[in-house]
């Protein structure tokens, strides 16, 4: 990963999760692939993202991914926080390192 795709995936993303509103829980799969395209389409390259597996569908709930960039060998954290219970989410990149 280049200087410049880091200082573009810092960018804050919102995403609704398909499906969640009327269930207890997250689709673990479904925020990981969303923050993955959601990596990809600000910074270009391919990521693969690892969440908890069980993420309750709970307002102000906040949890960490990690996700890898297949490309530039780097590991980023992604912060997430849920705006709501229906599944509502926002992420930010809080750390960029090289992948271990």
């Amino acid at each position: 990963m280049n200087p410049g795709r880091t200082t573009v995936i810092l960018a804050v993303g919102m995403l609704l999760v398909a499906g969640c509103s009327s269930s207890a829980a997250l689709d673990s799969g479904s925020v990981q692939e969303q923050i993955a395209a959601g990596l990809a389409a600000q910074a270009g390259g391919t990521f693969t993202v690892e969440c908890p597996t069980e993420i309750p569908a709970e307002q102000g709930y906040a949890f960490t991914c990690t996700a890898n960039d297949q490309e530039g060998g780097q590991e980023v954290k992604v912060a997430v926080t849920e705006s709501d219970a229906a599944g509502t989410f926002t992420w930010q990149v809080t750390a960029v390192a090289p992948a271990p």
